[in-house]
């Protein structure tokens, strides 16, 4: 069987449970499918180009099913559920996703995607990118801490239930672009 540069990514996001980031490497994943380095190089310059091959396919999992046939709220709520689950699938998710760079051809075929229900709303292309970005760092910042076990435990002692907290954090983000958006486009 062939490996292609996706059938290695997704092996490595396996491994990724197993070992955590700091103990996920090329030569780990060479043994892992029996293969030789070499043929991780032929996909891969070095590690972080694996890792942002692996937080491609974890986005690209996170955001497939989603419907951008709805209210642009609804639309961001979505995409931070989906991101914050999807980062949850796998041990150091979120740090995975903040130490890597998303392919461009994924940034630009995606972001777009993700836009696409700001934009219909009115949001100027930048200010959809904006917003997005902004409940993007909210959820991985939001996750980094779920996934530290110390700062769990004590988000869950001070907010109550972490799930309730998170889901207050998502509407405060909204709540912060509808409130941008109407001091920079008040009513005529």
């Amino acid at each position: 069987m062939a490996l292609d540069a996706d059938k290695f990514a997704n092996a490595a996001l396996h491994l990724l449970n197993e070992v955590g980031l700091d103990g996920l490497s090329t030569r780990r994943l060479a043994a892992e499918l029996n293969v030789q380095g070499p043929a991780l190089y032929k996909h891969f310059r070095d590690k972080a180009q694996l890792l942002d091959h692996m937080a491609t396919a974890m986005l690209k999992s996170a955001f497939a099913d989603l419907d951008p046939n709805q209210h642009w709220t609804d639309w961001l709520r979505e995409i931070a559920f989906a991101s914050r689950k999807s980062l949850h699938c796998y041990r150091d998710g979120a740090r995975l996703l903040i130490t890597s760079s998303p392919n461009a051809p994924l940034r630009s075929q995606l972001v777009p995607i993700l836009a696409r229900p700001l934009v219909a709303a009115g949001f100027e292309e930048t200010d959809a990118r904006h917003a997005l970005a902004t409940m993007a760092s909210f959820v991985m910042g939001w996750v980094l801490n779920e996934q530290n076990d110390a700062t769990r435990e004590m988000m869950a002692k001070e907010l109550g239930t972490v799930e309730g907290a998170f889901e207050e954090g998502v509407e405060v983000v909204i709540a912060g672009i509808i409130a941008r958006r109407a001091a920079h486009n008040p009513p005529e």
